[in-house]
């Protein structure tokens, strides 16, 4: 990691350091990996498929309803004529939702017992929220819900939680890839920028918010602080709805109560128009490219490092799997040599592999670290003593010269 933290790119692209990596990549960083990828999206695939066949509780109770669960869906059932019964895709995926998230909480474990303090992580703090979010939502608590397959309100919210983190979680887990990772790097670095840019973000639209909950309160999306703030946010991205705001004031039906004509009426149209066209102006010209401007220059800035983040991400991706697997077993993978064969030609399975993996060891970066090639300023340099050389040389001839007629006439004495 020595080389990572210096951002020693031309050493961690050498053929030595890239042979050892594959070589313990290929030895057990491949098979942990793709096992825990494996485990993964399998868990995933099936906590989908239960929410997907499980009927959300507010379909047989108000959500706000305090009473009995149970009465409610019994009720559902009279009323209904049908009893109510959990599919049993639904049922077979609970069960295998609970197993897979106790082998994922395990693998977890056993990382902090490796990594110890380092554990502590946003990825592993969402896997671990997944995991226990799951769990809690497949979990009967009642003969009721053993029953029928209906969750309780508190357990479909946390499922929502639960669901989402796992699927942005595989993102995080997928970043580790050493072929798609690095376009995971790239958001990442986005979303860093933009939370530093929030600060004067909310500002502006605090700003936009509270002007239009003044002066359109009267409307339904601005009848409310909060509801002027989400409106203006969405405002952002386009959703102006400038017809119904503007067009549609004013215009009036027979029928239309005393109070449909109030939330129809635009009160103030002149400022109202003005601080409208200033948000144009301001939130949907300028920020808007202002945030496309630092994006695109984060996705530069990644791309000129593309080598050095893929090549990191490989090193400590390799060194999370040794550092978790039993000191026996690693002393079992230590080899003297290793034998590298770039001009044959790549199997079936070889080209699949290589198409996840992305090797860096070709026959090219070998040639070019036996015989590597040097930068104009090296050469320079390499011109320059060469120089210095030659002058010494001939320093020495013509002192060797000068001091030849005093030898002679020495001799002749």
């Amino acid at each position: 990691m020595i080389m990572v933290e210096h951002n020693q790119t031309a050493l961690l692209a050498h053929p030595l350091v890239t042979s050892l990596l594959q070589f313990k990549w290929a030895k057990f960083g491949r098979h942990v990996y793709y096992t825990n990828l494996a485990i993964y999206c399998l868990y995933l695939t099936f906590l989908t498929v239960y929410i997907m066949y499980t009927t959300a509780p507010y379909m047989y109770t108000n959500v706000t309803d305090t009473g009995d669960f149970c009465k409610d869906v019994k009720r559902h059932e009279i009323n209904e004529g049908a009893p109510v019964k959990q599919p049993l895709i639904a049922f077979v995926s609970k069960y295998i939702v609970m197993v897979l998230a106790l082998v994922n909480l395990v693998r977890e474990v056993l990382q902090l017992r490796a990594a110890k303090w380092s554990y502590f992580s946003l990825e592993n703090a969402m896997e671990l929220i997944a995991n226990l979010g799951s769990i809690l939502l497949v979990m009967d608590f009642s003969k009721c819900q053993e029953d029928t397959g209906i969750r309780t309100s508190w357990q479909w919210q946390l499922g929502a939680v639960a669901v989402f983190l796992a699927w942005m979680n595989l993102l995080l887990f997928i970043r580790k890839f050493p072929r798609f990772g690095i376009y995971i790097v790239m958001f990442t670095d986005i979303l860093l920028t933009f939370l530093t840019f929030l600060p004067v973000f909310f500002l502006f639209v605090v700003a936009f918010s509270l002007a239009f909950f003044m002066l359109m309160q009267n409307m339904y999306a601005f009848r409310r602080p909060e509801f002027s703030l989400l409106k203006t946010s969405v405002m952002m991205i386009g959703e102006f709805d400038f017809d119904s705001i503007f067009y549609g004031m004013g215009t009036y039906d027979p029928s239309d109560s005393e109070e449909d004509v109030h939330k129809k009426t635009l009160y103030y149209s002149a400022i109202s128009y003005t601080v409208f066209v200033v948000f144009l102006v301001i939130m949907a010209i300028l920020v808007t490219n202002l945030l496309v401007g630092l994006a695109v220059d984060d996705i530069k800035a990644v791309q000129e490092q593309a080598v050095l983040k893929r090549l990191a991400m490989k090193v400590k991706l390799v060194l999370d799997v040794e550092s978790i697997i039993p000191q026996y077993f690693r002393h079992g993978c230590v080899a003297k040599s290793e034998t590298f064969k770039p001009n044959t030609n790549p199997q079936h399975h070889d080209m699949i592999k290589d198409f996840a993996e992305e090797s860096d060891l070709s026959s090219g970066t070998i040639a070019n670290a036996l015989n590597p090639q040097k930068s104009e300023m090296q050469q320079l340099q390499d011109h320059i003593e060469r120089l210095r050389s030659e002058t010494n040389e001939l320093k020495s001839m013509f002192k060797a010269f000068c001091d030849r007629p005093k030898l002679d006439g020495a001799i002749d004495q």
